[in-house]
C-alpha cells in the first residue's frame, strides 16, 4: 500500500474534527473508572511512568509489568513468551535509550523518528506482540511521540501500521491550528492530561469504534451509535 500523503492525514483529522460534540465523546473517555468503564487516564497514570507524578529514574528507559498491565487496558494481551521478551530478556529496552523524552512527534528529528521506527519494527516482530500491542506500548513510554496503530487508525488513515507515522509528524509540525484544536478536546490542563497523540487516538477510536461502550457513548451523546 501507497504511504498516505500528509494532505490525506490532513483532510482525515480536520473532519474527525468538524464531528458535533467530539469533545464530549473524548470527555466521556476520560472520566474512566470508577464512573466509566473506559481506562481514562490509567493508561498513562497507572504506576511511575512518564505521564505520572511517581516517574522515577529508570522508569522512562525500562518496559515494566506496570507498563503490560496499562496496555492491556485497551483491550490486549500478553502471552508468556511476550511477557518473557519484554520483561526478562530486556533487549527492547536498548532502543528506548535512543528515544528521548518530553519530546513532541513533530519537533522530533530525523534521528529520532528512525529510532522510533526501529523500535517499532523490533516490537513488532516478537512472538505475540505485532503491530497494534507495539505501537500501544511505545505509547505508553513515549506518549508524545508514539501514535498507536490498530484497524480503526488504519482505517481512518488509509494506512497500513505505522505508515502513517512520517506524515502525521509533518502535517502536526506545520499546523499549530490543528495541534491546539486536537489538545482542546481534553478540555484544560490538569494532571494526567493526555499527549496530544493520545487525545487524537481517544477521538478516532470513540467516533469508530464498535465496542458496546463506545456506541452507547455516541447513542447518548450524539443520538445515535453510528460510526461518524
Amino acid at each position: 500500500m501507497v504511504d498516505p500523503s500528509p494532505t490525506q492525514i490532513k483532510d482525515a483529522i480536520d473532519r474527525l474534527l468538524e464531528i458535533r460534540d467530539l469533545d464530549s465523546l473524548v470527555h466521556r473517555y476520560l472520566e474512566g473508572p470508577p464512573r466509566r468503564q473506559f481506562a481514562g487516564s490509567l493508561f498513562d497514570a497507572l504506576g511511575p511512568n512518564l505521564s505520572s507524578d511517581r516517574v522515577e529514574d529508570d522508569t522512562a528507559w525500562t518496559i515494566t509489568s506496570d507498563d503490560l498491565v496499562a496496555v492491556s487496558l485497551l483491550d490486549v494481551r500478553f502471552g508468556a513468551q511476550a511477557v518473557y521478551d519484554l520483561l526478562v530478556d530486556g533487549r527492547c529496552n536498548e532502543y528506548l535509550q535512543d528515544l528521548p523524552v518530553q519530546v513532541d512527534l513533530w519537533d522530533a528529528d530525523q534521528a529520532t523518528i528512525e529510532a522510533l521506527e526501529a523500535a517499532f519494527e523490533f516490537l513488532n516482530g516478537l512472538p505475540g506482540v505485532g503491530r497494534t500491542k507495539a505501537s500501544k506500548l511505545l505509547a505508553r513510554k513515549r506518549p508524545q511521540i508514539a501514535p498507536i496503530v490498530d484497524s480503526l487508525v488504519e482505517g481512518f488513515y488509509g494506512s497500513v501500521g505505522w505508515r502513517h507515522l512520517r506524515p502525521l509528524h509533518e502535517v502536526l509540525g506545520e499546523s499549530d491550528r490543528l495541534v491546539a484544536a486536537i489538545d482542546a478536546l481534553a478540555g484544560p490542563p490538569e494532571l494526567h492530561r493526555p499527549s496530544t497523540l493520545r487525545t487524537l487516538d481517544i477521538a478516532i477510536w470513540m467516533t469508530r469504534s464498535w465496542a458496546m461502550s463506545a456506541r452507547e457513548s455516541r447513542r447518548e451523546i450524539l443520538g445515535s451509535d453510528a460510526r461518524v
